[in-house]
C-alpha cells in the first residue's frame, strides 16, 4: 500500500493542558497537548498547541502547522514546531 498525503490543518478531539514539567522536558508549563485529525487523516495523533490562549482551546478547534524554518527542515516529527490556531 502507497504512503497517503494529508494536510497540515486538522482538528482538535482532545486536549490537556499540562501545569506540572514531565521530567526533563524544555516546554515551558502550563501547556497544551492535543490529539489532533489532520485533514484526509482517519486516526488523530498527539502534538503541542501555541499561539493561543490555554482558555481559547476546545475540541472541535481548526489547527494548523508551524513549521520550523526551511533550513531546519527534514522528515522528522521535530520539523513541527507546534499547531496553532487556523486563521
Amino acid at each position: 500500500m502507497a504512503p497517503a498525503g494529508v494536510a497540515d490543518r486538522g482538528v482538535v478531539v482532545s486536549y490537556a493542558v499540562t501545569r506540572v514539567p514531565p521530567h526533563g522536558s524544555a516546554v515551558p508549563v502550563p501547556f497544551a497537548w492535543a490529539w489532533i485529525r489532520l485533514d484526509g487523516a482517519d486516526v488523530p495523533f498527539p502534538h503541542l498547541l501555541g499561539d493561543l490562549p490555554l482558555d481559547e482551546i476546545r475540541v472541535g478547534l481548526r489547527v494548523r502547522a508551524v513549521w520550523v524554518a526551511a533550513a531546519e527542515l527534514a522528515p522528522t516529527w521535530a520539523s513541527i514546531r507546534h499547531f496553532g490556531p487556523e486563521r
